[in-house]
């Protein structure tokens, strides 16, 4: 009886290919089933579309000629490509200390309180550098 069982369940386990956890279900080479974990692997290198903003808001900033706007509209584009999940406390304190630290613009004789942006952008570097993401681990063979 526990032969047959046996033999219903490698068989249903075959068909179905894969465990209840998406792993896949292979049979080695002396018949006995072992799973191979499900491997998640990125569509979009989101890495490397966070450094394009990075060097666009540079960019903005070292072209002044394109304006301060340019560099504003930079740097929020790069805070919206933030994932939620990334967030940490120590990103929230540093965004309260950007916001309390404004910028006094005169334009046509008025004054005008803004963000500054600067700060902002440190706050993102900082958390896009304690998350690991701006440098990565160079393994070198020794011989």
């Amino acid at each position: 009886m526990r032969d047959e069982y046996d033999k219903i369940l490698r068989d249903y386990i075959r068909r179905a290919d894969q465990d209840y956890y998406g792993g896949r279900i292979r049979e080695g080479p002396r018949g006995q089933l072992y799973i191979q974990p499900k491997v998640f692997t990125e569509k979009i290198n989101y890495t490397q579309r966070i450094e394009e903003q990075i060097r666009n808001c540079q960019f903005a900033w070292l072209h002044r000629r394109y304006g301060y706007e340019m560099f504003i509209t930079s740097v929020i584009m790069l805070y919206r490509m933030i994932p939620d999940s990334w967030k940490d406390e120590a990103f929230e304190d540093d965004m309260k200390r950007a916001e309390e630290n404004t910028l006094i613009i005169i334009r046509g004789g008025r004054r005008y309180r803004m963000l500054n942006y600067f700060e902002i952008f440190h706050a993102i570097i900082n958390l896009l550098d304690r998350r690991g993401v701006l440098l990565t681990e160079a393994l070198s063979e020794v011989i």
